[in-house]
């Protein structure tokens, strides 16, 4: 009996078991890499937002309480570039109704995601007294 050239049945569901394992993995990898990657640009924000509130503090009680904004007090320019993301980072200054020697302070952090902005909020009150 002659065998017939060509592929049999059990080789073929066997080739595309091992292709669809394959693609699997692939795809898997993909979307971890993308999760590392938006995990990194949150936590980024975060220590971005937190050297910027510790900067605002530093600065004089006077200086606070006339202020209603203030740029970007790190390194560098606005925006902040880490890890091939852009941060845009807005800070604003506001007295609150508690008490007059207290100043809120908020630091928003901003960075494209996906054809998307995403933000993170950040406030602290600050004690304004001399």
């Amino acid at each position: 009996m002659e065998r017939e050239k060509g592929f049999a049945l059990v080789e073929t569901v066997i080739l595309g078991a091992i292709l669809t394992v394959a693609s699997l993995i692939c795809l898997s990898f993909a979307v971890l890499n993308e999760q590392h990657r938006r995990n990194e640009a949150e936590v980024t924000a975060v220590f971005l937002a937190q050297e910027q509130m510790a900067l605002a503090e530093a600065k004089p009680a006077a200086y606070l309480r006339s202020a209603t904004s203030l740029p970007w007090l790190g390194d560098g320019d606005n925006p902040v570039v880490r890890n091939q993301v852009a941060f845009e980072i807005a800070t604003e200054i506001s007295g609150t109704d508690e008490s007059a020697f207290l100043r809120d302070i908020r630091v928003a952090v901003r960075w494209p995601e996906r054809g998307t902005v995403r933000e993170k909020r950040f406030h602290r009150l600050v004690s304004v007294r001399e």
